[in-house]
């Protein structure tokens, strides 16, 4: 079902929203590629043309709703008092984003209702409903509804932008076009701060209005409609939702020159196969690569992927990922994970076994290894040989870290925690015992705004 959807415009927005422009007292944000003509990642991307994972997707829905269905998501059917709704349970910082979709809300007209909701909200599970809420009452979220619900046959579509419910229009506006038309209509929104321009099929029917006292949040992207006593069958698909990431990198080419601090043994910290070799296996070596951009450590997500070799109980000692003031900070080898970074902190994903039995454990600590804030047991053996999932959600000194979809650790908050200047990065180390040890596939988010320093993505 993919269609081009307003690529052109996109580019063309992509320049402003996420580049900008240099004004006092800040410094402009810079995009450098190596190949202009490379697709945009998306943080969802979805076209419905298959299954949809499991665990990736909340989704509630009446019977017979809310399902893949003929290549597209079938949010209600033709039928009273239903409701439907899809999220992405993937969180992101809700301050800048592009967001694309295609909807089709049905052919029936005067006897149709009653529309679709694009939403982005603290939470998604929030109580189901039917009508004009179009299944979109969230708490502290916000809207971007699609009103098919017409008093008679000459009624008009409405556009608008609702807060909590639709029962807070924030702006509304009424539609250039029939909506219940029974054709597929392209949408796009896009944010900036707390300012949403509105596009329907290439035309801007809201322009850049500024919500009040908007302040960023971290939620999630959805979809929601619903029916009343009027029905129709209403569909959404294509969506894409681009958020702008600090720091992104799949070591697939060469580092750029200058992006890195790397610091390591001979034969590791360096790009291997697609991905970043911290360690061989090999005794007593080290291994660290941070990203030389400054950041404000108060909130980001951050997602990549380890592999911390194959060798289980005779094989050492872990992988850090670290937020720190410094990045030159001295080299170190063991236990240390080479993460021993003056007022820093970090996620230390630990291998060292004692014995053959000893379990795996993943640890928040402060300034070093010494200084364990947090520890778990890790519920899997990370000495496998395969690659795993992690991801660290960090918003003013609480955290969670999941590894492979599963929280591991949830909202643990860091004792008198204040925000500071600093750099992410990752590190391992070997003491006797030793693993090849990797990570690849970095991504991470945060309010851009905040950041001090030039970015470098690729």
């Amino acid at each position: 079902m993919k269609q081009g959807i307003l690529y052109i415009i996109i580019a063309s927005l992509l320049v402003t929203l996420f580049l900008g422009s240099t004004t006092a007292g800040a410094t402009s944000i810079q995009a450098v590629t190596e190949n202009a003509s490379k697709p945009a990642s998306f943080f969802w991307e979805e076209d419905f043309s298959a299954a949809l994972p499991s665990g990736t997707y909340f989704i509630t829905a009446s019977d017979g709703s809310g399902l893949v269905d003929n290549g597209s998501f079938k949010l209600t059917e033709d039928v009273s008092l239903e409701h439907g709704r899809i999220f992405l349970r993937a969180p992101a910082l809700m301050n800048q984003f592009i967001a694309t979709y295609r909807v089709n809300l049905g052919s029936k007209d005067g006897t149709g209702a009653d529309g679709i909701a694009f939403i982005f909200c603290p939470v998604y599970n929030y109580s189901p409903d039917v009508g004009g809420t179009l299944d979109a009452t969230c708490p502290g979220g916000y809207m971007v509804a699609l009103d098919t619900f017409e008093e008679n046959e000459s009624f008009p579509d409405y556009i608008y932008i609702a807060h909590d419910s639709f029962a807070n229009r924030l702006n509304i506006v009424e539609s250039p076009i029939d909506l219940e038309d029974g054709a597929w209509h392209d949408v796009a929104v896009y944010f900036d701060q707390g300012s949403i321009t509105v596009m329907l099929d290439g035309n801007a029917v809201i322009s850049e209005f500024a919500i009040p006292g908007y302040t960023p949040f971290l939620g999630y992207f959805g979809f929601g409609a619903a029916t009343g006593m009027y029905s129709n069958d209403q569909r959404v698909d294509d969506i894409q939702v681009q958020v702008p990431r600090f720091w992104e990198e799949d070591f697939s080419t060469v580092l750029p020159s200058n992006s890195y601090f790397i610091s390591a043994s001979d034969g590791s910290g360096l790009v291997d196969n697609g991905s970043f070799k911290l360690t061989e296996d090999v005794s007593l070596e080290h291994g660290r690569i941070f990203l030389r951009a400054h950041a404000l450590m108060n909130q980001f997500i951050a997602t990549y992927r380890v592999n911390l070799g194959s060798k289980d109980w005779t094989g050492a000692d872990g992988i850090a990922f670290i937020f720190c003031p410094v990045y030159n900070y001295p080299a170190e080898t063991g236990g240390s994970f080479d993460a021993i970074c003056p007022g820093g902190y970090m996620v230390a994903l630990d291998t060292m076994e004692y014995y053959d039995s000893y379990p795996d454990f993943i640890h928040i600590a402060h300034d070093s290894y010494a200084n364990i804030l947090h520890s778990v047991q890790a519920p899997i053996n990370l000495e496998d040989g395969a690659w795993h999932d992690v991801a660290v959600y960090f918003d003013q000194g609480i955290i969670t870290v999941m590894l492979d979809g599963n929280a591991v650790i949830s909202g643990f908050a860091i004792p008198g925690y204040v925000p500071f200047q600093g750099y992410f990065g990752f590190s391992a180390a070997t003491g006797m015992y030793s693993n090849e040890q990797r990570v690849d596939d970095l991504q991470i988010q945060l309010d851009i705004q905040k950041i001090f320093m030039p970015v470098v993505t690729r």
